[in-house]
């Protein structure tokens, strides 16, 4: 019987084991395709998360403001708060916080005061419920004029 010459590490009666270059190119081909069909679902999911944190911060800016007027419940203090729209943040305003008062304010007296976060620029006027785009946030309440 003749002897088959050995060579080191190759069996002679088994195929080459691995992946082709062709095989591998295919899929990285398949894995591209999947990352881009899913690309749209995680940018719409960052959008959604951004949105969320705008409305929660005005939201929370809208609930300050409404504190504030209610702590020196007087004329003079919601006079003061009315005139000014107060933007946030302070360094880069992105938002502005508008307060405003129901009819003429006498002491003795319940105003209803409201106060909406709306984008820099947008009318507060046109805020009504469902809130358009620019209304971020709404907010009234009920204060007793002491005076």
């Amino acid at each position: 019987m003749p002897r088959v010459a050995r060579t080191a590490g190759i069996a002679p009666d088994r195929p080459d084991a691995g992946f082709t270059l062709v095989e591998v190119v295919i899929a990285m081909m398949l894995l591209a395709i999947l990352a881009l069909a899913t690309l749209p679902m995680l940018l719409q999911g960052v959008r959604a998360s951004s949105a969320s944190v705008v409305r929660a911060t005005a939201t929370r800016q809208v609930s300050a403001l409404l504190e504030q007027a209610r702590a020196t419940p007087s004329c003079r203090n919601l006079a003061g708060l009315q005139a000014n729209r107060t933007p946030y943040p302070a360094t880069s305003p992105t938002m502005e916080l508008v307060l405003t008062l129901a009819g003429p304010c006498t002491a003795q007296f319940t105003a209803s005061v409201t106060v909406w976060a709306v984008r820099v620029g947008t009318d507060p006027a046109r805020c009504v419920h469902p809130l358009p785009d620019g209304c971020l946030a709404t907010a009234s309440t009920l204060i007793y004029m002491t005076g």
